[in-house]
């Protein structure tokens, strides 16, 4: 049975995060393998309070749901994190208020949105 998908604004605002940064999903999917590694292992970088100050500012809209995120979707936000200070002020905007728009999504509506993200990345190919 098919569901008919809709979508809240913070939603499409999400899938629109996702799909606006292609250059962090490389940079994430081409991080080394000891950096995967340690990541899934329980590295102390799953810990919020281990995060540089760079980080953690970078990451702070972040701050509440970090501890629960998992390894995977932490690496994502690290590799953004690492790019952060090289943005210009109006990127580091932009980012962090799409990343407050996620942290509002409930689980259920970010599930849809990563799906309709990779349904329409296997579409462009």
């Amino acid at each position: 049975m098919a569901h008919e998908i809709s979508f809240t604004p913070c939603a499409l605002i999400a899938l629109t995060f996702a799909l606006s940064l292609p250059a962090c999903a490389a940079t994430v999917r081409n991080a080394p393998a000891a950096l995967a590694a340690s990541a899934f292992n329980g590295d102390a970088k799953s810990d919020w309070s281990a995060l540089s100050a760079g980080q953690q500012q970078a990451l702070a809209p972040l701050a509440a749901d970090w501890d629960r995120l998992d390894s995977a979707h932490k690496n994502k936000w690290l590799a953004i994190s690492n790019k952060f200070p090289s943005m210009k002020p109006e990127e580091r905007s932009r980012i962090q208020n799409r990343m407050r728009e996620w942290v509002k999504l409930s689980p259920q509506q970010r599930r849809i949105a990563r799906e309709n993200y990779w349904r329409n990345k296997k579409n462009q190919f």
